[in-house]
């Protein structure tokens, strides 16, 4: 079984991972990627993860890229504001 490097924005993998073939080995890096920004995501509303994969002889056999944006809609986060707690507000005597 071929082996494949991937090489990230957090850096390049030395040891590989032994895999069936090219195509696996980009399945693997979509799996990543898409992982890799859910892990993320609340650290970061804006993503660009990328993962080269390439084959023992060095060749670049594929890319698997995400670009994940977050946004929240005026609107959207105006509804789901805080309101404060009645009971914390006390209560006036009359």
């Amino acid at each position: 079984m071929p082996r494949f490097y991937s090489d990230t924005t957090l850096g390049t993998d030395l040891e590989g991972v032994m895999l069936r073939d090219a195509h696996t080995a980009r399945q693997e890096a979509a799996r990543a990627v898409a992982e890799m920004a859910r892990d993320r995501a609340d650290k970061s509303p804006e993503q660009d993860i990328t993962i080269q994969v390439r084959d023992e002889a060095g060749e670049r056999v594929g890319t698997a890229r995400l670009t994940l944006r977050i946004e929240a809609q005026a609107t959207a986060a105006r509804q789901h504001r805080p309101q404060p707690d009645r009971a914390s507000r006390g209560s006036r005597a009359s």
